[in-house]
């Protein structure tokens, strides 16, 4: 189930509006010192914590904590993760509910969710990694970033579209994902489909990826 929060009377903003990009920053700042600062928030530190995803991490992807309310568990914790392209600007905000489902998200209307991590790219790297689970992809960068041997950009997304693009930008894309469907759907001139870390393993070379929590 996707909730979309954060409506604004009857205008219906969009994530390139000056309006639109003044509300989230104020959020998304407001949700990074909570995160790092507040005692209430532990349960999220908590969480990512269990990822071993270091304050660091938590800073370069602006990773944030606040109170949400869930449609039937009244007001819970969630994790913020903004989704953040070139020069800083953010297209969406996405909240992960920690005590519901995996699939138990909620955004702020008027984003739209392209290409989460393009902030951190390198634009001399000639390979991408994409992958459609958040929190593996904040992992994967984590991990991978500083690796002078593997000069590879990383980034979350599901939608074929994104794929098509950087079909056309990069010598060589990865894709970490389970949906065969979409797979299955895209031209593999130059993309290798990587069901699982075993795969992503194997191609890198960088078997501490076994290791995941």
């Amino acid at each position: 189930m996707v909730k979309i929060v954060y409506r604004y009377g009857g205008w219906r903003p969009t994530w390139n509006e000056s309006g639109w990009q003044h509300e989230v920053n104020l959020l998304v700042c407001s949700a990074e010192q909570k995160l790092h600062e507040e005692e209430n928030v532990g349960e999220v530190r908590r969480y990512l914590q269990h990822y071993a995803l270091t304050p660091q991490t938590w800073h370069a992807w602006r990773l944030g904590a606040m109170f949400l309310e869930h449609y039937h568990l009244n007001w819970q914790p969630v994790l913020v993760i903004p989704w953040i392209t070139v020069n800083d600007i953010i297209q969406a905000v996405q909240f992960r509910f920690l005590q519901a489902s995996a699939n138990d998200i909620a955004q702020v209307l008027g984003g739209q969710r392209i290409l989460l991590g393009r902030h951190l790219w390198h634009e001399t790297n000639n390979a991408v990694l994409v992958c459609d689970d958040e929190l593996l992809c904040i992992q994967l960068w984590q991990l991978l970033h500083k690796q002078p041997e593997l000069p590879i950009n990383i980034c979350a997304s599901s939608l074929r579209e994104v794929y098509e693009d950087l079909r056309s930008e990069y010598e060589r894309i990865h894709i970490l994902s389970k949906r065969s469907k979409l797979i299955d759907s895209l031209p593999m001139t130059r993309i290798d489909a990587l069901p699982n870390l075993n795969d992503l393993a194997r191609i890198t070379g960088w078997h501490d990826l076994l290791r995941r929590k």
